[in-house]
């Protein structure tokens, strides 16, 4: 699913990169965000590299937690009400896992992976209405996906549910790959909705595992 919406997403920005688009290049500030964050993450197993669906997933479940983010500056093109964007995107975290999501329900199955991973992309991204990078109380809306490096490590054991195999896997990479990441936002002045997501890729033969951190957030931006 994951894959398949950054395809998508990927799509839109690309339709939007050969649209003509008026130049007028501004800069926003760094920022901290402020708020409340419906998050999950996922450690997935695809059986091949090229597979669009997980053939095993270990998650922590969704749970609400307190936001509080670093944000580097927007740089943004076009005037009137669209235009195009970049920024930089990173995540690093610690991670352990005793659940996996089997037809999208949590079970315990008796089987952990515990790891480290970290990632950073250069995002690309279409806004809407008011440019992200302006104070002004506008609605705007902000669409965008990248790619860049990440890297995993992770060790453990899950079964692999999704291909119906029940084949007890055993987990133990540390490697360096691609990572990805996509974003939706609503702003109005200060005010931020969005839907984050980002994680590292790392293969192992035909294989491929990753780690995702997907969240819905809400909260009130300061710029600096």
């Amino acid at each position: 699913m994951i894959r398949v919406l950054f395809y998508c997403l990927s799509s839109v920005l690309a339709v939007a990169l050969i649209s003509p688009v008026e130049a007028q290049e501004t800069n926003s500030s760094y920022g901290i965000t402020l708020g409340l964050s419906i998050k999950q993450v996922d450690f997935d197993f695809y059986r091949h590299v090229d597979d669009l669906e997980p053939t095993g997933i270990m998650t922590n479940g969704m749970y609400f937690t307190y936001m509080l983010r670093l944000g580097t500056p927007y740089k943004t093109f076009g005037k009137g009400k669209i235009g195009l964007g970049y920024y930089f995107a990173s995540g690093i975290s610690s991670f352990s896992m005793n659940k996996q999501e089997v037809n999208l329900v949590e079970k315990n199955l008796h089987t952990q992976v515990d790891g480290f991973y970290a990632y950073f992309t250069p995002t690309g991204f279409v806004w809407f209405g008011a440019a992200p990078n302006q104070r002004e109380k506008r609605f705007g809306l902000l669409i965008g996906t990248g790619l860049g490096l990440g890297y995993l490590r992770s060790h453990g054991n899950m079964i692999l549910t999704e291909d119906h195999s029940q084949e007890n896997l055993n987990v133990n990479i540390d490697d360096t790959g691609m990572a990805v990441t996509i974003l939706m936002e609503l702003y109005w002045g200060p005010w931020v909705a969005s839907i984050y997501g980002g994680g590292p890729y790392a293969g192992q033969g035909d294989s491929e595992f990753s780690v995702f951190e997907f969240s819905t957030d809400f909260g009130y931006r300061f710029e600096f």
